[in-house]
């Protein structure tokens, strides 16, 4: 009978391997350079993961987990237009820290690769979704019409990929913020979002 895995062990090497991730791409992450960029064996790997898409899903599962940590959820729904804004801002910041470019690298690599390799998992593309599903219920509880609703909460959830893709891009944290500021207060005194008369 196989030892049982240590669950603190495994998240070690999680954070080991998210952090190579500044340097190694999701295409290039085999058990073999994981392996020898942290110097432990193939062995150990194979123990905590089982596979190769075993290893990819955990570290875009705990990627997408953290940054939703850092933004407070994605359960917004319930949320004012201002506290929306306060939601968003959150989201700016975790975009323009010093590790943001690495992380937001890493989901675009990630999204990027879900169609084409069968070892990475659909972790970004679900997220999007849920976003984009939240905003439609914060847009409905704003008074938005039903069939207005799915159209806003795509074009405010691109919004943020988008604005997630310019960073990475450019790497300029102060047109990230521009771009934020500009957003924000237009989200809030949209037309679109003004309740329907009774």
């Amino acid at each position: 009978m196989g030892r049982p895995q240590n669950p603190a062990r495994r998240g070690e090497l999680i954070e080991q391997i998210l952090a190579l991730t500044t340097t190694l791409p999701i295409a290039k992450l085999t058990f073999r350079t994981v392996a020898a960029a942290l110097e432990v064996t193939p062995y150990t790997l194979v123990y905590h993961f089982g596979t190769r898409q075993g290893l990819i899903d955990a570290v875009l599962e705990q990627a997408v987990q953290t940054k939703t940590r850092l933004i407070g959820g994605v359960e917004f729904a319930h949320l004012s237009r201002a506290a929306m804004a306060e939601t968003l801002g959150a989201v700016c910041l975790s975009v323009v820290a010093a590790d943001g470019v690495a992380a937001v690298r890493l989901q675009f690599e990630g999204a990027a690769l879900e169609g084409v390799d069968p070892d990475v998992g659909a972790h970004v593309s679900a997220m999007y979704l849920a976003w984009k599903s939240e905003f439609g219920c914060w847009l409905q509880n704003q008074g938005v019409a039903p069939e207005r609703t799915p159209l806003l909460a795509r074009i405010m959830a691109d919004f943020l990929v988008g604005i997630q893709y310019g960073h990475l891009v450019s790497e300029n944290g102060a047109q990230a913020v521009e771009a934020f500021d500009v957003f924000l207060p237009a989200s809030r005194s949209s037309p679109s979002l003004r309740r329907r008369r009774a």
